[in-house]
């Protein structure tokens, strides 16, 4: 090294090497060797890609290394120390890689910096798959297995055998859920999101082609998956997809629980397909928790209104919480198709976005049609036979008779929720009855209905 005396020398030393990169010599992987004496900062192409054995932040050359390097470490002067590099910063034409070299102290009688860049075909994921694949891969899964805390060690394995069984299936699917998630992850971790699309697609057809609704445990499982999806990749709008979609009917469902299927307009199962940004606001728990024993209804979604205009000057379409999901509400739903006589109409209902100033006005109003011709209308009141669906004080109080409440009890989260069963009794029980319009009152007050059934 050199400097002004023996025992006052240059603290640093710096290094440029050009080199060019054709389109057919880009490697998907780099990774570099370097070995310093004392402290180094690599950049390529003007970008910092490691520090070693020096402080944080701005740099001089006067700054020292954080320590001196030696043959036995716990720095190591003729060691070479692997890291990675982020291909992208490789560019078609001429690069630069520049160091510099920091000495730790100013009387040092030597300095040393190799560096070496390399470019790999096989990406981390190619390598580690093609090892678990070759004889003996289920023994290196034991071997990781077993350093992991044994309170993980089965569920982990489980997980770990189930995630590279489906890099070689062309239909992937996996039941437990648990190792649902964790093979996302391990897919992930691993670049393999063609694989996590195929998973996703698959547990979407399971769900919708086997189950007439969506349980919570299953909404929770499609939630949690999407911690670990790119909100870009198509995995992501197919859960999306699926926690918003309208179950199938049951094929066992009794024709006097009305088929809504063609005036659903938000989703009984999640908030992204109805309004509000967290789980508290959905009905997903009503499906499992409706007590069918009493009035049945079939519950798998929901046919939302919007309201009137509020003091603020705005209706719910106006609402972020609605806006957001690219949600616009109807005032009229109109052909509820009934097709049928009946002595009594049943009606599962409720309100959101209430406002006190709607007090004792029509919500909605309730249109039967005849096939003679004529109707038959019902309007619904609010704190009389609808209420905020959060307003649960109503079912204590005295404002709506026993027999009216359609459900009172807690959501997933343990919050109670209401919801009123207005009844609509036919002055005419003898002529069938095609269809219902339900129309918004246009109060502070937007009504919704989650079933509808004749008796």
């Amino acid at each position: 090294t050199k400097g002004e005396t023996e025992d006052v020398k240059h603290l640093t030393y710096y290094f440029r090497h050009k080199f060019s990169i054709l389109e057919n010599s880009k490697k998907p992987v780099l990774v570099a060797d370097i070995i310093r004496d004392d402290g180094a900062i690599v950049y390529l192409n003007g970008v910092e890609i490691n520090r070693s054995n020096m402080p944080e932040g701005e740099v001089n050359y006067q700054t020292r290394a954080v320590t001196a390097a030696g043959r036995n470490g716990p720095v190591y002067e003729i060691v070479p120390t692997r890291f990675a590099v982020n291909p992208a910063l490789l560019k078609i034409g001429e690069n630069v890689i520049a160091a510099e070299i920091h000495q730790a102290n100013t009387n040092s009688s030597d300095l040393g910096f190799q560096f070496e860049l390399k470019g790999l075909e096989n990406t981390p994921s190619d390598y580690i798959v093609d090892k678990i694949n070759k004889v003996g891969g289920r023994k290196l899964i034991d071997q990781a297995i077993s350093i992991m805390p044994t309170t993980l060690r089965d569920q982990m394995k489980n997980s770990l055998i189930s995630s590279f069984e489906l890099i070689n299936a062309n239909n992937p699917s996996i039941e437990n859920s648990t190792n649902f998630k964790q093979s996302i992850i391990v897919l992930k971790k691993l670049g393999l999101d063609d694989k996590i699309e195929q998973l996703v697609t698959s547990k979407a057809k399971e769900l919708l082609d086997l189950k007439t609704i969506l349980a919570q445990e299953d909404i929770k499982l499609l939630e949690e998956s999407l911690n670990y999806i790119s909100s870009d990749d198509p995995s992501y709008k197919t859960i999306r997809k699926l926690l918003t979609i309208t179950p199938k009917r049951s094929a066992n469902s009794s024709k006097n629980l009305i088929n809504l299927d063609d005036s659903y307009n938000a989703s009984i199962n999640h908030y992204s397909g109805w309004h509000a940004k967290h789980e508290n606001f959905d009905l997903r728990f009503l499906p499992e928790k409706y007590d069918q024993t009493g009035i049945p209804f079939d519950l798998r979604g929901i046919i939302q209104l919007n309201g009137g205009i509020y003091p603020n000057g705005l209706t719910i379409n106006d609402l972020s919480h609605i806006k957001d999901y690219n949600k616009e509400y109807p005032d009229t739903v109109k052909i509820i198709l009934i097709k049928s006589k009946a002595k009594k109409i049943h009606f599962l209902a409720g309100l959101i976005f209430k406002h006190g100033s709607s007090d004792g006005k029509a919500a909605a109003k309730l249109t039967m049609y005849f096939e003679d011709g004529s109707q038959s209308t019902m309007p619904l009141i609010v704190n009389k036979d609808v209420f905020d669906w959060w307003s649960v004080h109503h079912a204590t109080n005295g404002d709506i008779k026993p027999e009216n409440i359609g459900f009172l009890g807690d959501n997933n989260l343990g919050n109670s929720r209401i919801l009123s069963k207005p009844v609509w009794e036919n002055p005419t029980p003898e002529k069938v009855i095609t269809h219902i319009d339900f129309e918004s009152g246009k109060t502070s007050a937007a009504p919704f209905l989650v079933g509808i059934t004749i008796e």
